[in-house]
């Protein structure tokens, strides 16, 4: 799917389609995602994840920024149609997304490898469910939280004996690796192989597994929210709403709340008044 993006300080985009924007909130901003009509003569289907990283105290105030990295930038390790893993952020085995950290907003926990963050999607397809995905253990190992989100699919097994049924997480230790195998299709998958045994595995959007993996070093500090604001004390909580009445965050510089984007404008990020479209090999 398509998603467009406003803010406060001016910047915007559109992105989709296997891109991944990357945004620092920092010391305040607000940020508008809609979901444009894209298709006139076909269904606008859109799925996407939402991921927030918390940011250090003295790091809670920095400027705002983001970045982008399109579709082909993104790094993916495939197992020809069995699996297919996405590295968002971090390294998995020998894949590495951070090798060039301008990529990185400067300002993320993220930015410094040393922390050891890693936000991996993989998918496992239904029609290879004999099939294993190996996740190698954290490079800091123990140092590291981790963390695995069951997002599709009915049921998976963990290192050959510990079931997990489907919209579940549990709590992995990042000092060991582990194997995980998909199990058990829901009925509406199980039924659209037995009826239609021709159709690709992928080709429904449904026949697989799908897992979420997050990970890295926990930052060690007392947490406290409120609806969008985190904050380490209740007082610097109080002080962030104070500051977002009287500044809004830099105001709303856009004539709706709502904006959305000529339907045929191509994917692109605006910032700093300079727009970037995506290239046109990756579109």
């Amino acid at each position: 799917g398509i998603i467009d993006h406003t803010d406060s300080i001016g910047d915007a985009g559109r992105y989709g389609k296997g891109d991944l924007q990357w945004m620092t909130a920092g010391s305040g901003i607000q940020h508008a995602e809609m979901f444009p009509l894209v298709n006139a003569d076909e269904e606008n289907p859109l799925r996407f994840f939402q991921i927030w990283l918390n940011l250090p105290s003295w790091k809670k105030m920095s400027k705002p920024e983001f970045v982008m990295h399109w579709k082909d930038d993104v790094k993916k390790i495939r197992k020809g149609k069995e699996y297919e893993i996405v590295v968002w952020v971090g390294q998995f085995g020998d894949v590495k997304v951070n090798s060039n950290l301008s990529a990185t907003p400067k300002n993320s926990w993220a930015s410094d490898e040393a922390n050891d963050v890693g936000v991996f999607y993989v998918e496992m397809y239904a029609e290879k469910s004999r099939e294993e995905v190996r996740v190698p253990k954290a490079r800091i190992e123990s140092e590291a939280n981790r963390y695995l989100y069951f997002v599709e699919g009915e049921e998976m097994m963990i290192n050959g004996r510990e079931k997990i049924q489907k919209r579940t997480g549990c709590e992995l230790d990042a000092s060991q690796s582990f194997t995980v195998k998909c199990t058990k299709l829901s009925q509406s998958q199980e039924s659209i192989r037995d009826s239609d045994r021709s159709r690709s595995s992928s080709s429904s959007g449904k026949n697989k597994c799908a897992f979420l993996i997050l990970q890295g070093r926990p930052i060690g500090e007392p947490i406290r929210s409120s609806g969008p604001m985190v904050m380490n004390t209740n007082e610097e909580l109080r002080k962030a709403f104070q500051d977002f009445d009287r500044t809004q965050f830099g105001g709303w510089p856009w004539k709706s709340n709502d904006v959305v984007f000529p339907r045929a404008k191509e994917r692109f990020m605006s910032v700093g008044g300079k727009e970037i479209f995506a290239p046109k090999s990756k579109r």
